[in-house]
This record gives C-alpha cells, structure tokens and sequence, in this order.
C-alpha cells in the first residue's frame, strides 16, 4: 500500500488492510483469453511469480553495495485469488500487449470493477518480470504507487501447455495425451495479431559482446544472477510461458506533439517523485504517461475538440480524487501516471557521488523535449550521465 509520508499535516491516504493491493493475490484465473479448435473456451489459472531484480546502476562500482533486504523480490502471497473476465485489447508496446479486463470476484475488498492486464509477448516474460520488479520498488518507496503510477496487484505466470488442462480428456486426473498439434490448436487471444515480437534487451543486458553490467551495473549480492529470468528464453529452450501484470486502470495517454504548460508541468513533477527513489525511467515519452482514470472521468468530454484539455484543471482534480493518490511532496493529486519501466534504472544515493541524485532528480527536463513528443526516433537506454 502506498503512503511515505513526508512531515505533511495532511491527512493520510492509505487503504485499509483488507483493500486490495500487490500482495493480495496468490493465485488468479482469467477468462476468454483464447479457444481450443474454435469451440472449446479456453481459462488461464496463473500463480504469483517472482519479479526479476535489477542491479544497482552505478558509474562507481567500488563504492556500491546492494542493500539485499529491499533489493530483492517479494516473496508471493499465500492465500488470496483473483477471477477475471478479458475484455477489451487497448494497446500494444514492444514488450507487451494490453487488456481491460472486467473482476469477477476478489478475495480482496475495495478491488476495481475493471483493471489493465499486460500480458508479455512471447519471448519477454523476464522483460514483464523486470517490469514487474520497479513497481514492487515503487510499492516499498511509498509516495509513488497510485500516486504517481497506476497501483500493482501483481505478476503471474502459467505453462502455455496448461491451457489445455481445462479441456475435459486432457485434465490432471486424465490419461489422454493432447495430440501432438495441441498447441497449434489453440487460438491464444493476446498473441493475435501482434505488431512485433522481437528480442529486446534489457538495460544490463550483454549487447554485441559488450557487457554492460561490467561497466555501469553492479550484482554484487547475485540477486540478477540468481533469478530464474537471469538467462531464460524460449527461444533457447525455456518453458513456454505466459506472463501478466495486473495493473489499475488509466485513461488516455498526452497527446503526442501537443503543449499544455499545466499538464507538462504535472509531468514534470511525477518525474521528480520517480527521481527521489533512485529510479530513472530513460524512457520518458508521452506513450508512457497515461492520465489517471479520475482525471478522464472528472472531464464529460475529455479529449475532444481542438483543445484535448479544455475541461481539465489540475486544480478541478483535487476534487475529483480526494480520497487517493494524494502526493505528500507536491501537496496535491497529479493528473499523470507514469508506466512501463523495462527500460528503468535504479541507483543508490551517494553523499560522495552526488552526481546520480542530481540525474535522477533532473530527469524532468527531459519532458516536452522531442523525445518525449515522438518527433525524435527512440534511442535504447539513454543515460543522462
């Protein structure tokens, strides 16, 4: 649950214990996400799955140790479950595709009527699983979840060949044997029609023989080495694997190429609280902030007209959103979230080395620049320093 808090009087906006957050959910079933031969409707029963640690980005490796305790992955949940119903395809990036999906039941009370599910595209689940690891950081900084990024509830994963257990013949308890074009057979919803599915490396990744984990990356407690997605690949005979991360809903993303001196000032400001965990995102673009649902649904018509924020304010929202998301620094609820961090960074402040900090904390000013409004062709991971 969020809520660092920062010497504020305000008031304290965290959920209760019972509300649903990233650690309250073991287990969850999603339906509709495919079919078998055309006919049979296919469920996915997903676990909760560890999330794959970065290493301590660095430029001064002698002096960087990973603190191991909050470093490293959380450990899953034992109980909780969570049923839903896919809905809607409403995006596509390169490491993933992404799904309304509309909850059905929740161990978890307070949970959305409707969440946002990224399921990884084939050969990136270690890429979703990385993802997956900022938000847990972002969980544990407090001040950040739901504040400045859409709320977590968790990463999972399933064998692809599991899908056919839900077929009467091919269940656990069965001794029929799928035909050997089983898979074939099953029309997978969230891999139709992709755009993409190329490799992409991670930011600690080897590239062309170089690595650069010798150079700006620290693992010295192995965490990265250890993990399970520290070398899996399907494509080098891992397990085929389908991997989601279910995250809240948002609305709409800036619109590329527009100046709104309110909104990008909002922007700014998130980046900012991103700077203070340590995090940079290096991938500050205008796709990757969406507007909080809040936000878009405080405004009747949003988006609409010459003028896409016509009917917003930053100050109508305060409004629109007192009961969450209030940001203890800025003193107010931000417009904005930030998303997709598999191209992110994490560093350790050093009082000896106060170059990173000031990287991190100035990494706003890279918003409203022509990388950020699209107009500037996308480099791969680039360091502010």
């Amino acid at each position: 649950m969020t809520g660092a808090q920062y010497g504020s009087s305000k008031p304290s906006f965290e959920t209760t214990e019972q509300s649903a957050h990233l650690l309250s959910f073991a287990s969850m079933t999603i339906h509709g996400i495919g079919s078998y031969d055309k006919t049979t409707n296919l469920s996915g029963k997903f676990k909760r799955s560890l999330s794959f640690p970065a290493p301590v980005h660095t430029k001064y490796l002698y002096d960087a140790t990973i603190p191991e305790i909050i470093w490293s992955p959380l450990p899953p949940p034992t109980s909780g479950h969570l049923e839903l119903q896919l809905e809607n395809k409403f995006g596509e990036g390169t490491s993933g595709v992404s799904y309304a999906a509309s909850v059905k039941s929740s161990t978890a009370l307070d949970m959305p009527k409707r969440i946002c599910v990224k399921w990884a595209k084939g050969e990136h689940c270690r890429t979703l699983a990385r993802d997956a690891w900022f938000y847990e950081q972002l969980h544990r900084s407090g001040n950040c979840e739901g504040v400045i990024t859409p709320r977590c509830y968790g990463f999972f994963t399933m064998k692809f060949e599991d899908l056919l257990k839900g077929i009467v013949g091919f269940g656990d308890d069965s001794d029929t044997e799928p035909d050997e074009d089983a898979d074939e057979r099953v029309l997978f919803k969230p891999w139709e029609n992709l755009n993409s599915d190329e490799e992409s490396l991670l930011p600690d990744d080897a590239s062309d023989g170089y690595t650069l984990c010798e150079k700006n990356f620290c693992d010295d407690a192995d965490l990265k080495a250890d993990s399970m997605w520290a070398w899996w690949s399907q494509r080098k005979g891992s397990k085929k694997l389908i991997a989601v991360l279910l995250l809240e809903e948002l609305g709409s993303g800036y619109p590329s190429g527009t100046v709104d001196k309110a909104s990008l000032d909002d922007i700014r400001e998130i980046a900012t609280d991103l700077g203070h965990t340590g995090i940079q995102h290096y991938d500050l673009r205008s796709v990757n902030v969406l507007r909080s649902l809040g936000a878009q649904n405080g405004d009747k018509d949003d988006l609409d007209g010459d003028n896409p924020f016509k009917h917003s304010s930053l100050a109508n929202e305060q409004n629109h959103r007192k009961r969450e998301g209030y940001c203890e620094r800025h003193q107010k609820v931000h417009v904005w979230r930030l998303i997709d961090f598999d191209r992110a960074t994490k560093t350790i402040f050093q009082e000896s080395h106060p170059e990173e900090q000031k990287a991190c904390l100035e990494q706003g000013k890279l918003v409203g620049n022509e990388y950020f409004m699209g107009t500037l062709k996308p480099w791969i991971f680039p360091y502010l320093y």
